[in-house]
């Protein structure tokens, strides 16, 4: 009787649906992933298989705490079989090198991760400027060389994300800005009359 209910139990272990879906393979997979520079931006783009079973991927991106950030979302394709995908993020002068990952969340709200993938940014080496903050965060004054005309400046918080812009007097580069919350922020300074661009970076204490 005892050799009997052994092999009824290990009968229904083997065949549990949990142990079933444990040792299936992996129905989807990121097959490439590529980071170019495109235009002032990082351009991701990756290929994955098994989309019926993607709800979305995160892309996540190094930050100055050298942790990785969840910087956007882009949903999967209901198309059967591969689907490609890209994501453009704007260049905003973090560090010479950034690094992304590929986040995949199942619909089963599995979590797996691509490969990091690093790319030099050679825009961004081209032209730092200093600048310097107002202690009250009202306004900037940046040291860009001599020149005339008029400037846009946009300033970034340290996610990427846009928080002002204005523009201003070339010879005369103070910004005006609305700034209340400390930490880093990122600078991109554009001189339309010579299509140049000045990067940098300030922190609010």
């Amino acid at each position: 009787m005892a050799k009997i209910f052994f092999v009824v139990l290990l009968f229904l272990t083997i065949n549990s649906p949990a142990q079933k879906v444990q040792q299936e393979p992996l129905a989807f997979c990121i097959r490439q992933l590529d980071i170019t520079e495109q235009n002032n931006a990082v351009q991701l783009q990756w290929t994955a298989d098994g989309n019926t079973n993607i709800d979305h991927f995160e892309i996540e991106r190094k930050d100055d705490s050298n942790a990785f950030k969840t910087i956007a979302i882009v949903f999967g394709s209901d198309d059967a079989g591969a689907a490609s995908y890209s994501y453009k993020d704007k260049i905003t002068v973090r560090d010479l090198q950034s690094s992304y990952r590929i986040k995949t969340i199942t619909k089963q709200q599995t979590v797996f991760y691509s490969e990091v993938k690093i790319i030099s940014l050679s825009s961004v080496q081209q032209t730092p400027v200093k600048i310097f903050a107002d202690p009250s965060g009202a306004s900037l004054t940046i040291k860009l060389p001599e020149m005339k005309g008029y400037m846009i400046g946009r300033i970034y918080n340290s996610t990427g994300q846009m928080i002002c812009s204005s523009r201003f007097d070339a010879a005369n580069p103070i910004v005006k800005i609305d700034i209340r919350d400390s930490g880093v922020y990122f600078a991109e300074l554009f001189h339309p009359q010579t299509g140049k661009r000045y990067y940098g970076r300030f922190s609010r204490q």
